[in-house]
Protein backbone atom coordinates (compact mmCIF):
# COMPACT_ATOMS: atom_id res chain seq x y z
CA UNK A 1 0.00 0.00 0.00
CA UNK A 2 1.02 2.98 -0.68
CA UNK A 3 1.90 5.75 1.84
CA UNK A 4 0.07 9.05 2.53
CA UNK A 5 2.86 11.20 1.19
CA UNK A 6 3.67 9.15 -1.98
CA UNK A 7 -0.07 8.90 -2.54
CA UNK A 8 -0.53 13.00 -2.68
CA UNK A 9 3.20 13.24 -4.91
CA UNK A 10 1.47 11.10 -7.24
CA UNK A 11 -2.12 12.98 -7.35
CA UNK A 12 -0.61 16.40 -7.27
CA UNK A 13 1.73 15.22 -10.58
CA UNK A 14 -1.33 13.46 -12.56
CA UNK A 15 -3.06 17.01 -11.81
CA UNK A 16 -0.32 19.25 -12.73
CA UNK A 17 0.28 16.74 -15.93
CA UNK A 18 -3.86 17.32 -16.97
CA UNK A 19 -3.08 20.77 -16.40
CA UNK A 20 -0.28 21.46 -18.48
CA UNK A 21 -1.84 18.52 -21.21
CA UNK A 22 -4.97 21.11 -21.20
CA UNK A 23 -2.99 24.12 -21.73
CA UNK A 24 -0.75 22.71 -24.58
CA UNK A 25 -3.68 21.65 -26.14
CA UNK A 26 -5.32 25.16 -25.97
CA UNK A 27 -2.63 26.98 -26.98
CA UNK A 28 -1.78 24.29 -30.40
CA UNK A 29 -5.37 24.80 -30.97
CA UNK A 30 -4.65 28.78 -31.24
CA UNK A 31 -1.62 27.89 -32.92
CA UNK A 32 -3.96 26.61 -35.54
CA UNK A 33 -5.91 29.40 -36.36
CA UNK A 34 -4.04 31.47 -39.56
CA UNK A 35 -3.64 34.90 -38.55
CA UNK A 36 -5.21 37.09 -40.90
CA UNK A 37 -3.85 40.30 -42.16
CA UNK A 38 -7.29 42.13 -44.06
CA UNK A 39 -10.37 43.07 -43.01
CA UNK A 40 -12.21 40.08 -45.06
CA UNK A 41 -9.85 37.31 -43.29
CA UNK A 42 -8.10 35.99 -45.80
CA UNK A 43 -5.98 33.73 -44.12
CA UNK A 44 -2.18 34.78 -44.56
CA UNK A 45 0.01 32.12 -46.32
CA UNK A 46 2.88 30.54 -45.00
CA UNK A 47 5.41 30.13 -47.77
CA UNK A 48 8.22 27.45 -48.19
CA UNK A 49 11.00 27.47 -49.87
CA UNK A 50 10.37 28.97 -53.41
CA UNK A 51 12.73 28.08 -56.20
CA UNK A 52 14.81 31.66 -57.55
CA UNK A 53 12.85 33.27 -60.39
CA UNK A 54 14.10 34.20 -63.66
CA UNK A 55 14.55 37.86 -64.17
CA UNK A 56 13.74 39.11 -67.25
CA UNK A 57 15.86 42.78 -67.64
CA UNK A 58 14.05 44.95 -70.79
CA UNK A 59 16.29 48.20 -71.12
CA UNK A 60 14.47 50.30 -73.73
CA UNK A 61 16.46 51.65 -76.19
CA UNK A 62 14.51 54.02 -78.18
CA UNK A 63 15.98 57.55 -78.78
CA UNK A 64 15.44 59.31 -75.41
CA UNK A 65 17.90 56.58 -73.76
CA UNK A 66 20.89 57.26 -76.18
CA UNK A 67 21.75 60.11 -73.17
CA UNK A 68 22.30 57.86 -70.65
CA UNK A 69 25.21 55.19 -72.26
CA UNK A 70 26.69 57.91 -73.88
CA UNK A 71 29.58 58.10 -71.65
CA UNK A 72 30.38 56.13 -68.66
CA UNK A 73 27.11 56.89 -66.83
CA UNK A 74 25.49 56.39 -63.18
CA UNK A 75 22.75 54.79 -65.22
CA UNK A 76 24.99 52.31 -66.27
CA UNK A 77 26.89 51.49 -62.88
CA UNK A 78 23.81 51.44 -61.10
CA UNK A 79 21.81 49.06 -63.81
CA UNK A 80 25.11 47.01 -63.73
CA UNK A 81 25.09 46.75 -59.88
CA UNK A 82 21.37 45.87 -59.40
CA UNK A 83 21.40 43.17 -62.21
CA UNK A 84 24.80 41.74 -60.41
CA UNK A 85 23.49 41.82 -57.22
CA UNK A 86 20.49 39.53 -58.21
CA UNK A 87 23.00 37.06 -59.35
CA UNK A 88 25.38 37.23 -56.18
CA UNK A 89 23.03 37.09 -53.89
CA UNK A 90 21.11 34.37 -55.14
CA UNK A 91 17.52 35.96 -56.20
CA UNK A 92 17.93 35.30 -59.79
CA UNK A 93 17.89 31.64 -61.01
CA UNK A 94 18.75 32.97 -64.74
CA UNK A 95 19.01 36.33 -66.13
CA UNK A 96 17.97 37.43 -69.58
CA UNK A 97 18.35 40.61 -70.64
CA UNK A 98 16.59 42.23 -73.69
CA UNK A 99 16.29 45.72 -75.23
CA UNK A 100 12.84 47.15 -75.97
CA UNK A 101 10.86 49.82 -77.75
CA UNK A 102 8.52 48.95 -80.51
CA UNK A 103 9.66 45.23 -80.78
CA UNK A 104 11.78 42.94 -78.04
CA UNK A 105 15.30 42.25 -78.78
CA UNK A 106 17.50 39.26 -76.81
CA UNK A 107 20.58 40.21 -76.09
CA UNK A 108 21.88 37.92 -73.43
CA UNK A 109 19.91 34.48 -72.32
CA UNK A 110 21.17 32.63 -69.08
CA UNK A 111 23.75 35.40 -69.16
CA UNK A 112 26.72 34.61 -66.97
CA UNK A 113 28.47 36.50 -64.64
CA UNK A 114 31.49 37.62 -67.61
CA UNK A 115 28.35 37.96 -70.11
CA UNK A 116 26.74 40.55 -67.87
CA UNK A 117 29.78 42.62 -67.19
CA UNK A 118 31.08 42.95 -71.21
CA UNK A 119 27.20 43.74 -72.16
CA UNK A 120 27.43 47.00 -69.95
CA UNK A 121 30.66 47.95 -71.04
CA UNK A 122 29.58 48.06 -74.45
CA UNK A 123 26.12 49.53 -73.57
CA UNK A 124 26.37 52.61 -75.43
CA UNK A 125 24.55 54.57 -78.62
CA UNK A 126 26.28 52.07 -81.11
CA UNK A 127 25.00 48.83 -79.48
CA UNK A 128 21.65 50.43 -79.02
CA UNK A 129 21.10 50.92 -83.32
CA UNK A 130 23.00 47.72 -83.77
CA UNK A 131 20.48 46.01 -81.76
CA UNK A 132 17.83 44.74 -84.57
CA UNK A 133 15.10 46.57 -82.50
CA UNK A 134 16.39 50.40 -83.95
CA UNK A 135 15.64 53.49 -81.64
CA UNK A 136 12.49 54.26 -83.09
CA UNK A 137 9.94 56.06 -80.15
CA UNK A 138 7.89 53.95 -78.46
CA UNK A 139 4.64 54.29 -76.72
CA UNK A 140 5.27 53.90 -73.17
CA UNK A 141 1.93 51.83 -72.30
CA UNK A 142 2.42 49.10 -74.86
CA UNK A 143 5.72 48.44 -73.69
CA UNK A 144 4.63 47.84 -70.54
CA UNK A 145 1.80 45.87 -71.48
CA UNK A 146 4.28 43.41 -73.49
CA UNK A 147 6.44 42.99 -70.45
CA UNK A 148 3.59 42.78 -67.98
CA UNK A 149 2.07 40.02 -70.02
CA UNK A 150 5.12 37.69 -70.23
CA UNK A 151 5.13 37.66 -66.47
CA UNK A 152 4.40 33.82 -65.43
CA UNK A 153 6.68 32.96 -62.62
CA UNK A 154 9.17 35.33 -63.87
CA UNK A 155 9.94 38.73 -62.53
CA UNK A 156 10.01 41.16 -64.99
CA UNK A 157 12.16 44.46 -65.02
CA UNK A 158 11.59 47.59 -67.42
CA UNK A 159 13.92 50.16 -67.43
CA UNK A 160 13.30 53.26 -69.34
CA UNK A 161 13.25 57.51 -68.58
CA UNK A 162 9.35 57.30 -69.14
CA UNK A 163 8.91 59.70 -70.68
CA UNK A 164 5.15 59.21 -72.80
CA UNK A 165 5.97 60.70 -76.24
CA UNK A 166 3.90 60.32 -79.66
CA UNK A 167 5.76 61.19 -82.64
CA UNK A 168 2.01 61.79 -84.45
CA UNK A 169 1.16 64.90 -82.54
CA UNK A 170 1.85 67.13 -79.14
CA UNK A 171 2.07 64.66 -76.72
CA UNK A 172 0.00 66.81 -74.07
CA UNK A 173 -2.90 65.85 -75.50
CA UNK A 174 -2.30 62.42 -75.18
CA UNK A 175 -1.24 62.33 -71.77
CA UNK A 176 -4.62 61.53 -69.90
CA UNK A 177 -5.28 58.93 -73.05
CA UNK A 178 -1.60 56.95 -72.07
CA UNK A 179 -3.27 57.21 -68.28
CA UNK A 180 -6.10 55.70 -69.04
CA UNK A 181 -5.12 53.15 -71.71
CA UNK A 182 -2.57 51.87 -68.78
CA UNK A 183 -5.01 51.45 -66.86
CA UNK A 184 -6.86 49.21 -69.16
CA UNK A 185 -4.13 47.07 -70.10
CA UNK A 186 -3.00 46.32 -65.86
CA UNK A 187 -6.49 46.12 -64.77
CA UNK A 188 -6.86 43.19 -67.66
CA UNK A 189 -3.73 41.52 -66.47
CA UNK A 190 -5.12 41.35 -62.93
CA UNK A 191 -7.65 39.85 -63.73
CA UNK A 192 -5.70 36.80 -64.70
CA UNK A 193 -2.61 37.19 -61.86
CA UNK A 194 -2.02 38.62 -58.98
CA UNK A 195 1.11 40.69 -59.67
CA UNK A 196 2.74 43.47 -57.64
CA UNK A 197 4.72 46.17 -59.14
CA UNK A 198 7.80 48.27 -57.70
CA UNK A 199 8.22 51.43 -59.17
CA UNK A 200 12.05 52.76 -58.42
CA UNK A 201 13.09 56.39 -59.33
CA UNK A 202 16.84 56.81 -59.77
CA UNK A 203 18.68 59.44 -61.36
CA UNK A 204 21.75 59.83 -64.22
CA UNK A 205 24.44 61.82 -65.70
CA UNK A 206 22.79 62.49 -69.09
CA UNK A 207 25.30 63.25 -72.15
CA UNK A 208 23.60 63.34 -75.52
CA UNK A 209 20.07 65.01 -76.72
CA UNK A 210 16.75 65.73 -75.33
CA UNK A 211 13.74 65.97 -77.30
CA UNK A 212 11.33 68.08 -75.43
CA UNK A 213 7.85 66.76 -75.76
CA UNK A 214 5.86 69.52 -74.85
CA UNK A 215 7.02 71.63 -77.92
CA UNK A 216 7.76 68.91 -80.10
CA UNK A 217 9.84 68.89 -82.46
CA UNK A 218 12.12 70.94 -80.21
CA UNK A 219 15.37 69.34 -79.41
CA UNK A 220 18.33 70.60 -77.01
CA UNK A 221 21.73 68.84 -77.49
CA UNK A 222 23.64 68.04 -73.71
CA UNK A 223 26.08 66.16 -75.85
CA UNK A 224 29.43 67.33 -73.86
CA UNK A 225 28.06 68.91 -71.53
CA UNK A 226 25.43 66.83 -69.33
CA UNK A 227 22.70 67.27 -66.87
CA UNK A 228 21.08 65.23 -64.65
CA UNK A 229 18.11 63.10 -65.97
CA UNK A 230 15.90 61.01 -63.64
CA UNK A 231 15.52 57.24 -65.24
CA UNK A 232 13.20 54.72 -63.64
CA UNK A 233 13.28 50.32 -62.92
CA UNK A 234 9.69 49.30 -62.78
CA UNK A 235 9.25 45.54 -61.69
CA UNK A 236 6.63 43.59 -62.11
CA UNK A 237 6.30 39.89 -60.30
CA UNK A 238 4.05 37.80 -58.03
CA UNK A 239 4.71 39.06 -54.47
CA UNK A 240 5.85 35.38 -53.60
CA UNK A 241 8.50 36.01 -56.25
CA UNK A 242 9.45 39.08 -55.30
CA UNK A 243 10.41 38.84 -51.44
CA UNK A 244 13.67 36.96 -51.59
CA UNK A 245 14.30 40.46 -53.35
CA UNK A 246 12.70 42.98 -51.39
CA UNK A 247 14.41 41.02 -48.43
CA UNK A 248 17.74 41.06 -50.08
CA UNK A 249 18.05 44.11 -52.18
CA UNK A 250 18.82 47.49 -51.34
CA UNK A 251 17.78 49.99 -53.30
CA UNK A 252 19.29 52.70 -51.64
CA UNK A 253 23.10 51.83 -52.09
CA UNK A 254 22.41 52.12 -55.97
CA UNK A 255 24.26 55.71 -57.21
CA UNK A 256 21.53 57.86 -58.23
CA UNK A 257 18.67 56.35 -55.91
CA UNK A 258 15.83 58.86 -55.21
CA UNK A 259 12.86 56.89 -54.26
CA UNK A 260 10.12 53.96 -54.19
CA UNK A 261 6.99 53.07 -54.93
CA UNK A 262 5.10 49.70 -54.10
CA UNK A 263 1.93 48.39 -55.29
CA UNK A 264 0.78 45.19 -53.94
CA UNK A 265 -2.40 43.32 -53.64
CA UNK A 266 -4.35 43.33 -50.71
CA UNK A 267 -4.13 40.56 -48.14
CA UNK A 268 -1.03 38.55 -49.49
CA UNK A 269 1.62 39.74 -47.23
CA UNK A 270 1.33 38.29 -43.69
CA UNK A 271 1.74 40.83 -41.06
CA UNK A 272 3.13 40.11 -37.80
CA UNK A 273 1.20 41.94 -34.73
CA UNK A 274 0.19 41.93 -30.98
CA UNK A 275 -1.23 43.57 -28.11
CA UNK A 276 0.92 45.64 -26.07
CA UNK A 277 0.40 47.05 -22.73
CA UNK A 278 1.92 50.72 -23.66
CA UNK A 279 0.31 53.54 -23.11
CA UNK A 280 -3.10 52.04 -21.71
CA UNK A 281 -5.76 53.91 -20.22
CA UNK A 282 -8.70 51.89 -18.42
CA UNK A 283 -7.88 47.96 -17.62
CA UNK A 284 -7.91 44.60 -19.46
CA UNK A 285 -6.47 41.21 -19.72
CA UNK A 286 -4.70 40.18 -22.96
CA UNK A 287 -5.93 37.26 -24.26
CA UNK A 288 -2.71 34.62 -24.47
CA UNK A 289 -0.79 34.56 -27.04
CA UNK A 290 -0.93 38.07 -27.74
CA UNK A 291 -0.63 37.99 -31.56
CA UNK A 292 -4.28 36.28 -31.18
CA UNK A 293 -5.05 40.27 -31.10
CA UNK A 294 -7.83 39.71 -28.60
CA UNK A 295 -8.61 41.65 -25.42
CA UNK A 296 -10.91 40.52 -22.66
CA UNK A 297 -12.57 42.10 -19.60
CA UNK A 298 -11.62 46.04 -20.93
CA UNK A 299 -13.29 48.62 -18.67
CA UNK A 300 -12.44 52.59 -18.89
CA UNK A 301 -11.30 54.39 -16.20
CA UNK A 302 -14.73 54.89 -15.04
CA UNK A 303 -16.04 51.21 -13.84
CA UNK A 304 -13.04 51.82 -11.65
CA UNK A 305 -14.79 54.90 -9.81
CA UNK A 306 -12.44 57.45 -11.47
CA UNK A 307 -13.03 60.41 -13.32
CA UNK A 308 -11.78 58.55 -16.82
CA UNK A 309 -13.97 57.69 -19.46
CA UNK A 310 -11.70 56.91 -21.90
CA UNK A 311 -10.56 53.25 -23.07
CA UNK A 312 -7.32 52.73 -24.76
CA UNK A 313 -4.78 50.15 -25.95
CA UNK A 314 -1.85 49.41 -28.18
CA UNK A 315 -0.82 47.33 -30.55
CA UNK A 316 2.62 46.59 -32.11
CA UNK A 317 3.23 45.52 -36.13
CA UNK A 318 5.72 44.60 -38.36
CA UNK A 319 5.14 46.96 -41.57
CA UNK A 320 8.99 45.93 -42.60
CA UNK A 321 7.77 44.80 -45.64
CA UNK A 322 5.80 47.42 -46.70
CA UNK A 323 7.95 49.89 -48.56
CA UNK A 324 6.26 52.89 -48.65
CA UNK A 325 7.13 56.31 -47.50
CA UNK A 326 7.89 56.91 -43.76
CA UNK A 327 5.57 60.23 -42.91
CA UNK A 328 2.85 58.03 -44.90
CA UNK A 329 2.89 55.43 -42.45
CA UNK A 330 3.08 57.89 -39.38
CA UNK A 331 -0.01 59.80 -40.57
CA UNK A 332 -2.75 58.97 -38.69
CA UNK A 333 -5.25 60.64 -40.62
CA UNK A 334 -4.45 58.14 -43.89
CA UNK A 335 -6.15 55.57 -41.51
CA UNK A 336 -9.45 53.87 -40.79
CA UNK A 337 -10.84 52.92 -37.72
CA UNK A 338 -14.35 52.37 -36.08
CA UNK A 339 -16.59 55.76 -35.62
CA UNK A 340 -16.03 55.25 -31.70
CA UNK A 341 -12.46 55.08 -32.14
CA UNK A 342 -9.94 57.07 -32.98
CA UNK A 343 -5.71 56.41 -34.16
CA UNK A 344 -4.32 58.03 -31.05
CA UNK A 345 -0.43 58.19 -33.12
CA UNK A 346 1.08 55.52 -34.99
CA UNK A 347 4.91 55.74 -33.66
CA UNK A 348 8.07 53.72 -35.19
CA UNK A 349 9.37 51.64 -32.53
CA UNK A 350 13.10 52.01 -32.80
CA UNK A 351 16.39 50.48 -32.07
CA UNK A 352 15.97 51.70 -28.38
CA UNK A 353 11.99 50.44 -28.03
CA UNK A 354 12.64 48.33 -24.88
CA UNK A 355 11.65 44.56 -23.98
CA UNK A 356 8.67 42.92 -25.90
CA UNK A 357 9.15 45.03 -29.22
CA UNK A 358 11.87 43.70 -30.70
CA UNK A 359 10.88 42.59 -34.52
CA UNK A 360 8.24 45.49 -34.59
CA UNK A 361 8.50 48.37 -36.81
CA UNK A 362 5.46 50.66 -35.32
CA UNK A 363 3.54 51.32 -32.32
CA UNK A 364 -0.92 52.01 -32.95
CA UNK A 365 -2.44 53.33 -30.07
CA UNK A 366 -6.26 53.12 -30.53
CA UNK A 367 -8.93 55.11 -27.63
CA UNK A 368 -12.52 55.16 -27.34
CA UNK A 369 -15.19 57.38 -24.97
CA UNK A 370 -17.81 54.32 -26.28
CA UNK A 371 -16.49 51.02 -25.15
CA UNK A 372 -18.62 48.58 -26.47
CA UNK A 373 -19.93 44.79 -24.84
CA UNK A 374 -18.08 42.96 -27.98
CA UNK A 375 -16.47 44.87 -31.13
CA UNK A 376 -14.41 44.36 -33.77
CA UNK A 377 -11.73 47.32 -33.59
CA UNK A 378 -9.92 47.07 -37.25
CA UNK A 379 -7.02 49.80 -38.21
CA UNK A 380 -6.87 50.17 -42.22
CA UNK A 381 -4.55 51.83 -44.11
CA UNK A 382 -5.77 53.72 -47.20
CA UNK A 383 -3.81 53.22 -50.62
CA UNK A 384 -2.23 56.73 -51.81
CA UNK A 385 0.28 57.06 -54.09
CA UNK A 386 3.32 58.98 -52.32
CA UNK A 387 4.12 62.95 -52.99
CA UNK A 388 7.11 62.31 -54.89
CA UNK A 389 5.26 61.09 -57.99
CA UNK A 390 3.60 64.04 -58.18
CA UNK A 391 6.71 65.97 -57.55
CA UNK A 392 9.00 63.88 -60.55
CA UNK A 393 6.57 64.82 -63.18
CA UNK A 394 5.80 67.81 -64.91
CA UNK A 395 3.60 69.00 -68.43
CA UNK A 396 5.92 71.31 -69.27
CA UNK A 397 10.06 70.23 -70.42
CA UNK A 398 10.84 72.94 -72.36
CA UNK A 399 13.57 73.81 -69.89
CA UNK A 400 15.04 70.75 -69.51
CA UNK A 401 18.54 72.35 -67.87
CA UNK A 402 16.67 74.02 -65.28
CA UNK A 403 17.27 72.86 -61.82
CA UNK A 404 14.15 71.59 -61.06
CA UNK A 405 13.01 70.32 -64.34
CA UNK A 406 16.05 68.35 -64.40
CA UNK A 407 14.58 66.02 -61.56
CA UNK A 408 11.16 65.97 -63.56
CA UNK A 409 9.95 64.13 -66.13
CA UNK A 410 7.31 64.41 -68.52
CA UNK A 411 3.57 62.98 -67.91
CA UNK A 412 5.10 60.76 -65.48
CA UNK A 413 2.35 61.08 -62.95
CA UNK A 414 -0.03 59.91 -65.39
CA UNK A 415 1.46 56.44 -66.39
CA UNK A 416 1.64 56.04 -62.40
CA UNK A 417 -1.39 56.79 -61.98
CA UNK A 418 -2.80 54.68 -64.25
CA UNK A 419 -1.14 51.47 -62.58
CA UNK A 420 -2.14 52.72 -59.33
CA UNK A 421 -5.79 52.65 -60.75
CA UNK A 422 -6.13 49.48 -62.24
CA UNK A 423 -5.08 47.62 -58.74
CA UNK A 424 -8.18 50.34 -56.96
CA UNK A 425 -10.59 49.27 -59.46
CA UNK A 426 -9.70 45.68 -59.02
CA UNK A 427 -9.21 45.59 -55.70
CA UNK A 428 -12.15 48.05 -54.82
CA UNK A 429 -12.25 49.23 -51.47
CA UNK A 430 -9.41 47.50 -50.52
CA UNK A 431 -6.85 48.51 -48.04
CA UNK A 432 -3.07 48.55 -48.33
CA UNK A 433 -3.10 46.16 -45.14
CA UNK A 434 -5.81 45.51 -42.34
CA UNK A 435 -5.25 44.41 -38.81
CA UNK A 436 -8.28 44.19 -36.57
CA UNK A 437 -8.56 43.42 -32.91
CA UNK A 438 -11.72 41.56 -30.36
CA UNK A 439 -12.23 43.90 -27.66
CA UNK A 440 -14.45 42.70 -24.99
CA UNK A 441 -16.31 43.33 -21.82
CA UNK A 442 -16.18 39.66 -20.95
CA UNK A 443 -14.30 36.87 -22.47
CA UNK A 444 -14.51 37.42 -25.95
CA UNK A 445 -11.20 35.43 -26.57
CA UNK A 446 -12.33 32.43 -25.01
CA UNK A 447 -8.63 31.86 -23.69
CA UNK A 448 -6.73 32.37 -20.96
CA UNK A 449 -5.91 35.90 -20.13
CA UNK A 450 -2.34 37.11 -19.51
CA UNK A 451 -2.33 37.20 -15.46
CA UNK A 452 -5.35 34.82 -14.70
CA UNK A 453 -3.88 31.88 -12.12
CA UNK A 454 -5.47 28.15 -12.97
CA UNK A 455 -7.21 28.12 -9.70
CA UNK A 456 -9.30 24.80 -10.92
CA UNK A 457 -6.14 23.44 -10.13
CA UNK A 458 -5.92 24.29 -6.47
CA UNK A 459 -9.35 23.59 -5.81
CA UNK A 460 -8.79 19.86 -7.63
CA UNK A 461 -5.63 18.92 -5.12
CA UNK A 462 -7.77 20.29 -2.14
CA UNK A 463 -10.68 17.51 -3.10
CA UNK A 464 -8.37 15.14 -3.76
CA UNK A 465 -6.49 15.77 -0.54
CA UNK A 466 -9.69 15.76 1.62
CA UNK A 467 -10.59 12.34 0.09
CA UNK A 468 -7.88 10.26 0.88
CA UNK A 469 -7.59 12.34 4.56
CA UNK A 470 -11.23 10.98 4.97
CA UNK A 471 -10.33 7.11 3.93
CA UNK A 472 -7.27 7.29 6.29
CA UNK A 473 -9.62 8.42 9.23
CA UNK A 474 -11.64 5.19 7.56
Amino acid sequence: MLKLPKVISVVCGVIFMLAACKSNSGNRARQQVPITDSITETPAVTEGPVKPATYKVFIENSGSMNGYVNVNSAFKNAVMGYITDLKTKDVAGQLNIYYINKQVCPQKENALPDEIKNFFQNLNPVSFNNSGCGTSTSYIPEIIRHVVDSIKTDVNILISDFIFSDADGTSPAYLEAAQHTLKLYLAEALKSQDFATVIVKLHSNFDGKYYIESKRPAVVDFTGRPISRPYYMVIFGKPERLRPMLDKIDFTQYNGYENACYLFPPGKQKINAKIVLNDKIGNFKVAFPATNLVVNHASTGKDRNDDSDKFQFSLAANLGYLKTDKQYLLDVSQYQVPDNYRLVSVKETGPLAGPGLEGYTHLFTLQTTALQPNQEVYIRLKPKLPDWVAASSTNDDSRPADSLQQRQTFGFAYLIKGMAGAYTNHYADAAQFALQVKVSKDEAGKSNSRGGFPWWIVGAIVLVLGGIFIMKRR
